[in-house]
């Protein structure tokens, strides 16, 4: 049995997702739909995009980075929309679903060094993580949802190794 798994780092301008087949990167794409002005129209737009993905790809496993609420509510709230349409995807899909922090996962990274860095630091040892383990050059956020799949992953593995066999 093929074990599929989408972990995804959004926005509401855009959003990166990456799909592992049994632990295996196989796909990753970005929508930036950061050319549509109208908060409105531009989380819808993205919705749609991102349902379409998950309805392609069916993953039995969904990770999504969870927002920060502090320096934003009202953006956070606007996220929460895109949160709310993988959730309710997942749920009606009967899927596992978990949000989770950017200071949680990247402590499932053991190549990742997050200890005192700001966000743009941050965001280029994401990159170069990437870089090295694939060879791929990337935008930060397509990085991000791909260590963020690597490292639930390595959190989840030896628990339920059978997911991933």
């Amino acid at each position: 049995m093929k074990t599929k798994m989408i972990a995804m780092d959004t926005s509401t301008r855009r959003s990166a997702l990456a799909f592992f087949v049994n632990g295996k990167l196989k796909d990753h794409v970005i929508f930036d739909y950061s050319n549509i002005k109208d908060i409105e129209e531009r989380t819808t737009v993205m919705g749609r995009s991102i349902l379409s993905y998950l309805d392609d790809k069916k993953p039995d496993i969904v990770f999504i980075e969870q927002p920060k609420g502090k320096p934003n509510m009202e953006l956070v709230r606007k996220l929460s929309r895109i949160l709310g349409i993988v959730m309710g995807w997942a749920i009606s899909n009967k899927k596992y679903y978990e949000e989770v922090m950017p200071s949680v996962w990247r402590k499932y990274l053991p190549e990742f060094n997050q200890g005192g860095k700001n966000r743009d630091e941050l965001k280029e040892e994401s990159m170069r993580i990437v870089k090295k383990k694939y060879g791929l050059v990337l935008d930060d956020d397509q990085c991000d949802a791909i260590n963020l799949g690597d490292a639930m992953l390595n959190r989840y593995y030896d628990e339920q190794e059978e997911l991933f066999s």
